[in-house]
């Protein structure tokens, strides 16, 4: 179970000329400075490469959700991985299993440990269109391989589901932001005792109305899940100032 309250979080970097300047707690401030640039191996006109990216660790995950290799604007993903030397070298290209054209693969992305979620948001889901599907990759004996394909609970045409996603190792998030005449939605995902990834908990906060896109984006963590609702009326009037929605894990 999930209780729920809307979070309004304000954050402040600053970037300037390929430098991104942390400012500390104490006002400090600490350099990061550019050390590689990364380019496809096989790149490809409005592929995107870079269009999505997450980083655990020694592992980084660059999608190219409009990628032609296996179809136009099918999508495809590549594992990169750190060395001694600390520069990033492909390891690895990620597609899904079943992807066909159009479909996106890779349009979000999440990587930790050895648990990679990617999410295809236009991916046709039993004839209906843009309906979305995640793909669900571990890494066994040092490679990436797809172990499961989720859908929502009732697939819906032009949904999105997989518009975002997240993962903490143990739990999955993924949103759709159009579901429901773009009233959004959200569900959490654990293993069962099988493997099997099912659906724990729905998520749906009580100020979200249609038109709020509630699941735009969304973060797990441990028992707190996130999901952002960027249209939401949170400032009166037709204003839709958006907001973000927490949930807690009560653990029943």
């Amino acid at each position: 179970m999930y209780h729920t309250m809307l979070e309004r979080i304000n954050m402040h970097t600053t970037l300037s000329l390929g430098v991104l300047l942390l400012s500390g707690a104490a006002g400090a401030s600490t350099v990061l400075y550019e050390v590689q640039e990364l380019l496809a191996d096989d790149p490809a006109q409005y592929g995107g490469y870079g269009s999505e990216v997450s980083l655990d660790g020694d592992t980084l995950v660059v999608c190219a959700p409009g990628n032609d290799t296996y179809g136009l604007d099918a999508g495809i993903c590549w594992v990169l991985t750190r060395d001694w030397s600390g520069a990033f070298t492909e390891q690895q290209v990620i597609v899904g299993s079943d992807i066909a054209w159009f479909e996106r693969f890779g349009y979000s992305a999440t990587v930790h440990g050895d648990l990679m979620v990617i999410g295809a948001r236009a991916k046709v889901v039993d004839g209906l269109v843009d309906a979305g599907a995640v793909y669900v990759f571990e890494r066994m004996s040092g490679t990436w391989q797809e172990t499961a394909i989720l859908t929502a609970p009732v697939p819906q045409q032009g949904a999105v589901y997989g518009w975002s996603v997240d993962t903490d190792g143990e739990s999955i998030i993924v949103g759709a932001r159009m579901t429901d005449n773009e009233l959004g939605a959200a569900w959490v995902y654990v293993q069962d005792s099988t493997g099997d990834w099912e659906v724990q908990g729905t998520l749906m906060g009580d100020i979200i109305d249609e038109g709020d896109q509630f699941g735009f984006s969304v973060a797990i963590q441990g028992d707190t899940a996130l999901a952002g609702a960027p249209y939401v009326n949170t400032c009166g009037g037709n204003n839709r100032c958006g907001g973000v929605v927490v949930f807690q894990r009560d653990g029943t």
